[in-house]
């Protein structure tokens, strides 16, 4: 299994490298994954890209080539950014260390999960139906293996940024909620 991933990578890469010579050094160019895979036994029981924040699921690439930036980001770039990303290359304003972020948060396929990352730490919470969380904390490494459990005081700023992102949500929800009452009701 291992091998074959390791294949489709060696291809996507040539893939990339034969797109990059091709088109003009003055197109740019955006290649990205959506999410990771986990490996079993190799990385923390976890097989495929199930709904867990661990690195081998959450830490993609993004690359952007443009002709007139250059740089490499080593802190964290959402995916939420590519369109803010697009725009600025449109413009002809591009440039990478705009789109870094102190903070990036990833939510899985259970709304009650959410994490916080920054370069060094991150914060996976659960949270339940009353809205309090039940967290943990992890310090990340550059090891594939050493994501360890760590409490510091990180998780009082992390569970700050879950209120902000959980109250955030939930205005846009009863925003849409209020605005389906208001088109309904003026069809009648």
């Amino acid at each position: 299994m291992m091998e074959l991933y390791e294949d489709a990578i060696e291809d996507a890469d040539e893939f990339i490298g034969w797109l990059s010579e091709t088109v003009s050094s003055d197109t740019s160019l955006i290649v990205h994954s959506d999410h990771g895979e986990g490996f079993g036994p190799l990385d923390h029981g976890e097989w495929g890209h199930q709904g867990t924040f661990f690195e081998e699921n959450v830490h993609v690439p993004l690359v952007v080539r443009d002709a007139d930036a250059s740089d490499e980001i080593t802190g964290p770039v959402s995916l939420t950014s590519i369109y803010d990303i697009i725009v600025s290359i449109a413009k002809d304003d591009f440039d990478p260390t705009d789109h870094e972020s102190r903070y990036t948060l990833s939510r899985t396929f259970r709304p009650n999960q959410i994490a916080v990352r920054t370069t060094e730490r991150k914060y996976w919470s659960t949270v339940d139906s009353e809205r309090s969380k039940n967290g943990t904390e992890y310090v990340l490494s550059s090891e594939r293996d050493q994501e360890t459990e760590n409490t510091t005081n990180f998780t009082e700023l992390a569970e700050q940024i879950i209120s902000s992102r959980l109250s955030h949500e939930a205005e846009i929800q009863r925003v849409r909620g209020a605005a389906g009452t208001v088109s309904a009701s003026s069809q009648i």
